[in-house]
């Protein structure tokens, strides 16, 4: 299958572009909701074990897409709740951007507020921009996690993973990839904690995924 053949099975409006927040469902998505849908209607003996196996085969195809082991992938309602359930189980300083999209500024304020033990560490940035250099000299030994969408939703600016990943050190890196997952190649084995939808690469609403490394399990 070509791109042309894959974008051929999406029947939205000519000119839509809002799949930040919504992507619509293409005709193989269809499908297989009137087959499950099928499935449940009919009752058939044995008919539901095809319900079970989905958590195992959405797993497996993000652990193809990010080279994670499908056992360090899990699903999450929304990227928000992902980014949340990830700031809930951080205790120190995180440095993040107040120019971050929402959802990640949000978990980190309300985890501040409900818990006491996280600290929100605002960084200055070049205009908007989290980059090596200006991250570099403002991580201080208090900081034990920084925060950051992959692409910018406003700019489309891409951060350099590989070299925030080597300014970070041994902090937790935590990325907001649901503005770019499925489009940009990136090297995500790099970062401790992933949050994304799919919209980006036409996935539906209520389709994100976050996945941890070893050292991402044990600390969120």
């Amino acid at each position: 299958m070509d791109i042309d053949d894959y974008a051929g099975g999406f029947d939205e409006e000519p000119g839509y572009l809002d799949f930040a927040g919504v992507g619509p469902i293409g005709r193989t998505v269809r499908g297989e909701l009137a087959g499950m849908t099928e499935s449940l209607a009919r009752a058939r003996f044995g008919g539901f074990g095809v319900f079970l196996e989905q958590g195992a085969r959405l797993r497996s195809a993000v652990a193809a897409l990010t080279g994670f082991p499908a056992d360090q992938v899990v699903f999450q309602p929304n990227t928000s709740t992902g980014l949340m359930h990830a700031m809930f189980g951080i205790t120190g300083g995180v440095a993040l951007s107040p120019a971050e999209f929402p959802s990640l500024s949000y978990a980190a304020d309300r985890a501040a507020r409900a818990l006491g033990v996280l600290v929100p560490a605002w960084v200055e940035t070049d205009h908007g921009r989290v980059t090596p250099g200006n991250l570099r000299d403002q991580l201080t030994p208090s900081i034990v996690a920084v925060a950051l969408s992959l692409v910018d939703f406003r700019t489309g600016f891409l951060a350099d993973l590989e070299g925030l990943r080597q300014v970070v050190g041994d902090r937790l890196l935590v990325i907001d990839a649901t503005q770019c997952f499925g489009v940009v190649d990136a090297p995500w084995q790099l970062a401790d904690v992933v949050v994304a939808g799919a919209r980006s690469g036409r996935a539906p609403v209520g389709a994100p995924a976050s996945w941890r490394s070893a050292s991402g399990r044990s600390s969120t």
